[in-house]
């Protein structure tokens, strides 16, 4: 791994002044965060990951072309709801762009019924100080995805148009900024519903082996699923499908 390209940038909305770090390659942009000395809400952006991974140690493609990047949170007021807060960003950011986003519970982006950006929140602690290393991988310019290109797609694929990864990063780090200033709950998981590809749906969960249907989304962002015995349950974690698909 190569010595970074340091920066620093100042967010839009906020002002607050960001580090960032920029490597042409890394195994994780999560782990590289997690074992280096960075400061609380320092960015680590790669273009290329060796060893990128979503939610249960799954693989998550990270060719050239992609922006993969992680932050460091301090564990807030809003550590509950890390991932439906960095959802609601990533489709701020794409809208922005002229996509039109879903959010598929928990911690997925769907842009025309394919997966354009997996988030992973790794709680951690230093110093005796609880952080939340944050980290995205949003499918920019990449457009070869192999045994995945049945299901995952690119703001580039979608437009068909080239995009600066800095500006995309720039528009992303300055989303996060706002939503983690702000804070508000109730603001965050409202548009977590809104742009919700899952409710209503039939699904299955993982861990279960009958189909549920998705209710909605509660207060603090857990899943609430009804069984066909009309049980109404909620869930925290996990991973689900959505029986036919996203759209």
């Amino acid at each position: 791994m190569e010595n970074s390209k340091n920066y620093t940038y100042k967010t839009k909305s906020v002002g607050n002044l960001v580090g960032i770090y920029v490597y042409d390659e890394v195994t994780s942009t999560n782990d590289i965060l997690k074992e280096g000395n960075y400061k609380p809400f320092d960015v680590v952006i790669a273009k290329k990951q060796t060893k990128g991974r979503g939610r249960g140690g799954n693989t998550f493609v990270s060719e050239s072309g992609g922006l993969y990047m992680s932050i460091l949170v301090p564990s807030g007021d809003n550590a509950d709801y890390i991932t439906p807060l960095a959802g609601c960003a990533v489709a701020r950011v794409l809208i922005d762009f002229g996509l039109e986003p879903k959010i598929k519970w928990v911690n997925d982006v769907f842009v025309g019924g394919k997966k354009i950006c997996g988030i992973l929140a790794e709680k951690i602690e230093r110093d005796g100080i609880a952080y939340i290393v944050l980290g995205i991988g949003l499918n920019v310019n990449n457009v070869n995805f192999g045994e995945f290109s049945h299901i995952a797609t690119s703001m580039k694929n979608e437009k068909a148009a080239v995009y600066k990864n800095s500006e995309v990063a720039a528009a992303l780090i300055d989303a996060l900024a706002v939503l983690l200033k702000k804070g508000i709950k109730r603001e965050i998981i409202d548009f977590y519903r809104e742009h919700s590809c899952v409710i209503g749906k039939r699904i299955t969960v993982s861990g279960r082996t009958e189909e549920v249907t998705a209710e909605g989304i509660d207060a603090d962002g857990r899943l609430i699923i009804r069984t066909d015995r009309g049980e109404s349950k909620t869930i925290s974690s996990g991973s689900i499908s959505v029986c036919g698909g996203y759209v």
